[in-house]
């Protein structure tokens, strides 16, 4: 009775999503809640605020009577190797419209990280909040740090290129994601092939009416049996031109550096061969 109700679990899994890939549209269905299931506790919004500061006076300031001139969300990934997130979390004003008009007079400070999980049944959402957040570049585009509140293992990274064949994960919500904890979690499948370099696509914009935060490339594998677990190949960052999938785990192909000759050796580069002892 389990076997089948594992092949037909999994055979929804992957009709339903294939449909979805043709007609583009939202798994909102029991299979959906499968995959919020499996990807609870995946994901946490950073709220990165910052302040503007008056170099020449030496005087900060911030909005409305409040500490920060503004507090920019951003979405991470829990992985194996820690938290992933945008590198423009570190400087979040470049994702500010409101400071358009202000870059050319103040310079504006990262002051305060907060980091809490999103769609997580835990009555304690909150991870950590203070000093702004520092990370190891993984990529262009991406960012990793410790996890040092981590209670689960997190994804497990792709570092394989080639064929995949997976599904976009996209997260979005009507609410501003810097008030919210809970997003959409939107499932649109797609067979990829993730160059061998490593390199980042350019993606679409999905058809989703609410605001699109972020979100990630999965590509599942069975590991045991009626378990799928969901291996995590590409992060979806966007800059001004739209979405970018980032690839931060796949190993970069290696180069064979060419002996190459160099030319205009000087007489005191030259190697001094030893002697030959002349025979007696």
């Amino acid at each position: 009775m389990r076997a089948k109700n594992f092949i037909l679990i999994l055979l929804t899994l992957v009709a339903i999503p294939s449909a979805a890939q043709i007609f583009n549209f939202s798994l909102r269905t029991n299979n959906q809640q499968l995959i919020d299931k499996a990807l609870s506790g995946a994901f946490v919004r950073i709220n990165q605020s910052y302040e503007l500061c008056d170099t020449v006076k030496d005087e900060h300031f911030g909005r409305d009577g409040k500490d920060h001139f503004n507090i920019v969300p951003f979405i991470g990934v829990e992985t194996e190797e820690g938290i992933v997130f945008p590198g423009s979390v570190l400087t979040p004003w470049g994702n500010d419209s409101d400071f358009e008009k202000y870059k050319d007079r103040y310079k504006p400070l990262a002051t305060k990280s907060t980091i809490s999980l999103l769609n997580t049944e835990e009555k304690q959402s909150h991870k950590y909040s203070g000093s702004p957040i520092d990370g190891l570049a993984l990529t262009k585009y991406l960012c990793t740090m410790a996890d040092t509140t981590r209670t689960v293992k997190g994804l497990n990274v792709d570092s394989i290129p080639g064929k995949k064949d997976g599904w976009f994960i996209w997260l979005s919500s009507e609410k501003d994601l810097a008030e919210t904890d809970t997003v959409k979690l939107t499932s649109i499948k797609k067979d990829l092939e993730v160059p061998v370099n490593g390199e980042s696509l350019r993606i679409d914009t999905p058809e989703i009416s609410e605001t699109v935060y972020g979100g990630i490339y999965v590509t599942p594998t069975q590991t045991a049996v009626g378990q799928i677990t969901f291996i995590l190949t590409g992060i979806m960052v966007s800059d001004e031109n739209g979405w970018i999938l980032d690839f931060p785990f796949i190993t970069k192909s290696k180069k064979n550096k060419v002996l190459t000759p160099i030319m205009g050796i000087t007489d005191s580069s030259k190697l001094n061969h030893p002697k030959k002892k002349k025979k007696k």
